[in-house]
């Protein structure tokens, strides 16, 4: 499989998880959880949730695709492992 075919995939799967990290986070507020990370919470302050997810979600993403090909697969692969433990965690907490 050619890299960039690799990134590609790579890259879909860190968008999906940037919505699951979105829509959990969503839930979690609407249930009266807390933002843990600061500047989400700054962020949410000055834009309100969903325009602060927005804003946030919509930056990582273009980030990430203006450099699809060049991000070794390493940090493709960092960044999968840190937003799935953050999807994860979210989840524990919507269902515990």
């Amino acid at each position: 499989m050619a890299t960039e075919s690799l990134n590609e995939i790579l890259f879909a799967i860190f968008v999906a998880l940037q919505f699951a990290d979105a829509a959990t986070t969503i839930k979690i507020l609407d249930g009266g959880g807390e933002e843990l990370n600061p500047v989400m919470r700054w962020l949410f302050s000055k834009l309100g949730t969903i325009n602060g997810l927005a804003v946030m979600k919509t930056a990582i993403i273009l980030m990430f695709y203006t450099v699809i090909d060049v991000i070794p697969i390493w940090l493709y692969l960092s960044m999968i492992g840190l937003y799935s433990f953050v999807v994860a965690h979210n989840l524990r907490q919507l269902y515990k």
